[in-house]
């Protein structure tokens, strides 16, 4: 998996469906090209690794 930031926001590349679920429930804030916050949308927060996964990809 890959994740860039570009003009129009975040850009996940991965053909691991696991990723594209639990990124499909989030919304991922970013200021000046970083990352500043992953939040789970849905009540269940499955995605507790995605913190983590974000800023290992998108914050080298």
């Amino acid at each position: 998996m890959r994740g860039e930031i570009g003009e129009s926001g975040l850009i996940l590349i991965s053909h691991r469906p696991g990723d594209i679920r639990s990124f499909a429930g989030t919304l991922v804030t970013y200021e000046a090209g970083r990352v500043c916050g992953v939040r789970s949308l849905t009540k269940a927060d499955k995605a507790q690794e995605l913190p983590t996964l974000v800023a290992q990809f998108v914050n080298p």
